[in-house]
This record gives C-alpha cells, structure tokens and sequence, in this order.
C-alpha cells in the first residue's frame, strides 16, 4: 500500500518511444517507485495475430520521487 510522504509527489517522465517498459525496469532496479499503465493489444503480422503490451500513456511513466532525490535519480 502507498503512504503519503511529505514532499513526494507522482511526476511524468518523459522517455524516448517505446523505451517506456525499459525504463520502468531500470527505474525499480535502483529503488525508484513508478507506474507505467498497459493494456494487452492484439496485432497482426503476416499470417499470425500476436498479444503484446502497449503503454496507455506513450512516450510517458509516472514517477513518485521525493524533490530531492529528483536530482540525483533523473539525470
């Protein structure tokens, strides 16, 4: 469950495309809280139709990141 902690506020993150799973790993990988939505999509390919996760918010991830640590974690 998710405390409140003063000082820590959810921000956007801003990542190339299709990069936004990656950096979510790398993100939980160094202790960093982050929520990227996804939805399952079905494309098709030829002659075959395959499941994949596609992001709900392209090119974006959501960060819960105390001002402070901001500095440190994000550039």
């Amino acid at each position: 469950m998710y405390q409140w902690i003063e000082g820590m506020f959810w921000r956007v993150l801003y990542t190339k495309g299709r990069a936004e799973m990656k950096v979510a790993q790398r993100l939980e990988r160094i202790g960093v809280e982050d929520y990227c939505p996804v939805r399952m999509e079905m494309r098709q390919r030829g002659d075959r139709k395959k499941r994949i996760w596609v992001p709900l918010l392209p090119s974006m991830l959501l960060v819960n990141i105390d001002e402070r640590e901001k500095i440190k974690y994000l550039t």
